[in-house]
């Protein structure tokens, strides 16, 4: 293409008389363009002004058009730049005139671009003529227009509104790439990335959305889904017969928010592919104290609270706590039990701690983190406490019609320590968007990071050292004490153990009743527990298959599912129900069975 270009280049060189221009012939005209193309001397005088008025400036407007023509036969964008200046005649026959020159370019534009903003502007050509006493006079201005389909434009429009998402837009029976996010899809999922028009594209089929969705989300990336809302049929009636179909960014999904027909791979008969470590993954949001109003401390010490919440399971975890700004050693421990997968934070958070983040991000065995900076005004203490209590007034009012529960729930969380509220409005702003805003009701499941004095914390070098949850040889999770035990038959079972190695008991009676339990469930001869082993081996993650549909984010072949579970769950437990209690005497079994058929009986009335 460089060659075709140059040949065309030397080609416009040519004057009228068929003669090759040289610096010699015509000092005043000076042809520059980039990416190694042809660049001549510059050698102008005062008596070649009206020359190159006359006679440059047509064969140069001519010139950029062939090259735009060139440009647009291959999908190439052209941008120029053209600047003619005729100085008045000087008699110092050793003072440099300005020269004309002409500088081109070749690129694609950047889908970053504002939605209006569908025009590249060009500088104006300027043709000066000044006497002692005389005005100037200006000439006429080029202008080269990018001309973006109306598909383009509308992607642009909501890509300005989230433009920190790998954004997916449906088109027909595919879901379409552009821009960079076109280059990130082909590189993340190994995909043909290609331009087409004005921007690099790439797709992939409507029905595997599920899967590549996942795929980039496990990468760390934050992913938003724009579908099309109309059909053929409603907008061959409709006002908008001869423009694009109506679209609207309908979800966006990150690691930790991953509910939602459009990641389940249920509607295809299919088992959905599950994240590494998808049996716990929480989004934790980070405060200091001083944006909770807190003076400097004399100690030095700074204060820190988190409110982590896991959108699939409805679990909370809260604390505040003082820390050392130099190490951030209590933090370190608390990230090392919980490991986020995403974390928020401020903007104008402190360097210490953004330093902390990134070195323990590096370091982190959970795979990619995702670190997000807020808006600080979301953080502001008056804020964060207004939009609690509206959200919670709000909510006892339109979902909950016994209001006493969500009062009760307000009084929960005003009472908690000013730092966890902060951030507590901070997740009713963020989870807006992913419209999850309905798990933070769910005040009766909102613990603190540690529960009483009834478990033990452990730092970070201890759960290293110990190799609780990973090996010290590969930081893989095979050889170490969680792996060892994790025999469990549901997935809810292994968050379960997964949080009991975290938090090890500290009281004689409770470590007590847990080693009852685990000793009547391996010795005992009840005919019983193969039917409780078989009832429980192929259950799905009710857990969350039920806050799924209680965020109406639940698709029906998966509403389906879980009512069928929830009827095989019901009709074992009720068989051998009378005959557990009667066999297995153990007090934590005989609790968890009397939770459970309490549970499944509401959940079916």
């Amino acid at each position: 293409m460089q060659t075709s270009l140059l040949r065309f280049v030397h080609k416009q060189q040519r004057d009228t008389t068929g003669k090759v221009c040289t610096p010699e012939s015509r000092p005043a005209q000076k042809l520059q363009v980039k990416r190694s193309l042809v660049h001549s001397p510059d050698d102008s005088s005062g008596s070649d002004a009206k020359r190159t008025k006359g006679s440059v400036v047509p064969q140069l407007g001519r010139s950029l058009e062939r090259l735009k023509q060139f440009a647009r036969a291959r999908s190439i964008h052209v941008e120029t730049d053209v600047h003619v200046e005729t100085a008045r005649p000087s008699t110092d026959p050793h003072e440099i005139q300005p020269t004309t020159s002409t500088t081109t370019t070749t690129r694609r534009p950047s889908l970053a671009a504002k939605s209006n903003d569908c025009t590249i502007q060009q500088t104006d050509l300027e043709e000066e003529e000044e006497d002692g006493c005389c005005s100037s006079q200006t000439g006429r201005a080029l202008q080269v227009a990018a001309s973006y389909t109306p598909l383009e434009q509308q992607v642009m429009a909501i890509k300005a509104r989230c433009p920190d998402t790998v954004l997916l837009v449906e088109c027909g029976y595919r879901y379409r790439f552009f821009g960079k996010d076109a280059e990130i899809a082909a590189k993340e999922l190994n995909i043909i990335c290609y331009p087409d028009h004005n921007f690099f594209c790439a797709s992939i089929p409507i029905h595997r959305l599920y899967v590549h969705v996942r795929r980039l989300v496990a990468a760390g990336y934050k992913v938003g889904v724009a579908k099309q809302m109309e059909t053929a049929a409603l907008k061959a009636v409709s006002d908008n017969r001869s423009g694009p179909f109506a679209r609207e960014l309908t979800a966006l999904y990150t690691r930790t928010t991953l509910l939602g027909p459009d990641v389940e791979g249920v509607a295809q008969g299919e088992v959905p592919i599950l994240l590494e470590e998808e049996e716990g993954l929480y989004l934790l949001c980070l405060c200091e104290g001083r944006e909770a109003g807190e003076k400097v401390r004399k100690d030095g010490k700074v204060t820190l609270g988190f409110l982590a919440v896991q959108p699939s399971t409805g679990q909370m975890v809260y604390d505040e706590f003082l820390d050392d700004p130099g190490t951030f050693g209590e933090l370190g421990t608390r990230l090392s039990l919980l490991q986020p997968p995403e974390i928020l934070l401020s903007q104008d958070a402190s360097r210490g701690l953004g330093t902390m983040l990134n070195e323990w991000k590096r370091h982190s065995t959970v795979g990619p983190v995702r670190m997000e900076r807020l808006p600080k005004d979301w953080f502001d203490y008056n804020t964060a406490f207004q939009a609690v209590t509206e959200f919670y007034s709000c909510a006892g009012s339109q979902s909950d019609p016994n209001v006493s529960k969500m009062a009760e729930a307000l009084e929960v969380v005003v009472n908690l320590p000013a730092t966890p509220i902060c951030c507590l409005g901070t997740l009713i702003h963020y989870l807006e968007a992913f419209k999850l805003t309905r798990v933070l009701q769910l005040t009766s499941n909102l613990k603190p990071f540690l529960c009483g004095s009834f478990s033990m914390k452990l730092n970070s070098n201890t759960v290293h050292n110990l190799e609780i949850f990973k090996n010290q040889t590969d930081n893989k999770e095979k050889g170490s004490l969680f792996w060892v035990l994790k025999h469990t038959q549901t997935p809810f079972g292994l968050r379960l153990l997964r949080k009991w190695l975290s938090h090890p008991l500290t009281n004689l009676r409770k470590i007590e009743e847990r080693q009852e339990a685990v000793e009547v469930l391996s010795t005992s001869d009840s005919p019983c527990l193969p039917l409780l082993k078989q009832t429980l081996r192929k259950l799905p993650d009710l857990e969350k298959m039920l806050c799924s549909a209680y965020h109406k984010k639940c698709s029906p072949v998966e509403f389906l599912n879980l009512t069928r579970a929830l009827v095989r769950v019901w009709d074992g437990v009720s068989s051998f129900y009378d005959m557990a209690l009667g066999d297995l005497k153990a007090k934590l079994v005989e609790c968890s069975l009397r939770e459970a058929s309490n549970k499944i009986i509401l959940i079916v009335r």
